[in-house]
């Protein structure tokens, strides 16, 4: 499910949050006014998203897994949702520490990858204007939303602040859009290419880059949750309500 970049048109919806992490969280205030001031670029913005110019570009393609295809702009299938009041969500998380952090933070931040499309032996298509915090809800399995067959998968459950725009991708899958976190390594390798003055990308890095590419100068995704409850080494822990909007 941790599905690139986000090409929003005109001021992305999540500026308000363009602050340090640390000198925020800290602060409940601080977090409910920057979090409700986010909601007002929301909706529109989200819109501008789904409505943005959808064209395909086919990489490579083989007769054992079909084509591969970059794909700009979101299904048609897409559509603004509107969370309510207390509604409960799920987030996945299969990559150690993440969960440490979230419960440290109370807030979700993006992923790497974007959303993905796939049909084996068919194709694969990657909407790489689709990243940032996927996220799902408790009647699915980690296997249904794409990520692998595992019971015990650590997750986290929480709230949104009531009327938070996100994207539904499709059946059981939702978005946070925001700027994609990128490995050290790749980082590392993107500047020292924009330091040569090439205007070739390197062939075994051309996708990533150009992801990267598009992201630059955009803020990085920090949306408050209120915990509910979590999964860790197979332990259920559930919790009053831990977070921002919490009395």
């Amino acid at each position: 499910m941790y599905r690139g970049d986000i090409e929003v048109l005109g001021e992305p919806w999540y500026l308000p949050l363009r602050v340090e992490v640390s000198s925020v969280l800290k602060s409940g205030a601080l977090i409910i006014l920057f979090f409700f001031s986010l909601l007002a670029h929301a909706n529109s913005d989200c819109s501008a998203l789904l409505n943005s110019p959808n064209w395909r570009r086919v990489l490579y393609s083989s007769h054992s897994s079909g084509e591969v295809a970059e794909v700009f702009g979101a299904p048609k299938t897409a559509q603004i949702y509107v969370t309510r009041e207390n509604e409960i969500f799920r987030q996945y998380l299969s990559e150690s520490g993440v969960l440490d952090r979230i419960l440290e933070e109370r807030a979700l931040r993006s992923g790497v990858l974007p959303y993905v499309v796939s049909e084996p032996g068919l194709k694969k298509e990657y909407f790489i204007d689709l990243t940032g915090a996927f996220i799902t809800k408790s009647d699915f399995y980690p296997h249904q939303v794409g990520l692998g067959r595992n019971p015990q998968m650590d997750y986290i459950d929480f709230i949104l602040a009531p009327e938070t725009s996100v994207i539904r991708l499709e059946e059981g899958i939702f978005l946070l859009p925001g700027k994609p976190i990128f490995q050290k390594w790749i980082q590392d390798a993107f500047f020292e290419w924009k330091k040569s003055g090439s205007k070739e990308y390197p062939a075994e890095h051309t996708s990533i880059f150009r992801r990267i590419q598009a992201s630059s100068g955009k803020p990085e995704l920090v949306v408050p949750i209120q915990i509910q409850a979590y999964r860790q080494n197979g332990k259920v822990k559930s919790l009053n309500a831990e977070g921002p909007f919490s009395e």
